[in-house]
């Protein structure tokens, strides 16, 4: 038998135990079964049927204790055990329910961002491909103007059209500074000057202009 103290310690427990987050109800149910057995040992089924209706109503959450009693003020052990099973499998469908449609939510989101990317990336592509084409127009102006500018001067030593100091074969200050008879043209293979300065090549550059 137990002693007094011993049963009143079970009772407090049996008083105290409460329904924990994620607990299947009928393993609650069991474990008050159990702490009442061993406070009253020779209590018969129909006294601890009633007995512990109590306390598993008791210690239920409040939000699954007030829709039970909404849907049954005077429920039975059984139907209380049964109400929290739905009750639980419910709540946990709907919370699936709202993270899959989280995740859609989150997914749609990160689609709108990717389009709107996607159209940024090809907006800076389309500018730098106008940039590039702008830049090469100009960069051909140019080569153009310079070449236009330079067939229409005339070099003061020789008088003619096409060429500027530094390209005159004729300008004695530049023979000067490149004459060396060791010099060899690869242009027209002789001596006393270099390819730049040959007269084969400047005469054929002003045949082409």
């Amino acid at each position: 038998m137990c002693p007094a103290a011993c049963k009143e310690v079970y009772f407090a427990e049996f008083e105290a135990r409460l329904l924990k987050p994620g607990e299947d109800p009928t393993v609650y149910k069991w474990e008050l079964e159990q702490i009442l057995s061993k406070a009253q040992p020779d209590i018969d089924a129909g006294a601890k049927t009633a007995l512990l209706t109590r306390p598993f109503m008791k210690g239920l959450p409040k939000n699954i204790r007030m829709k039970l009693l909404e849907s049954d003020p005077t429920p039975d052990l059984k139907k209380m055990v049964s109400f929290v099973q739905r009750y639980r499998a419910i709540q946990e469908f709907n919370d699936q329910g709202n993270v899959t449609q989280s995740a859609g939510v989150a997914s749609e989101k990160s689609g709108e961002e990717m389009t709107k990317l996607v159209a940024l990336v090809s907006d800076i592509a389309v500018r730098q491909k106008n940039l590039e084409e702008k830049l090469s127009r100009n960069k051909r102006d140019d080569l153009s103007a310079q070449t236009k500018d330079r067939s229409n001067r005339k070099f003061f030593v020789c008088k003619k059209m096409g060429h500027i100091a530094r390209d005159c074969w004729h300008n004695p200050q530049q023979q000067s500074q490149t004459f060396d008879s060791t010099n060899r043209c690869y242009e027209c293979q002789g001596y006393g000057h270099f390819a730049k300065d040959c007269a084969n090549r400047l005469n054929s550059q002003r045949a082409i202009r």
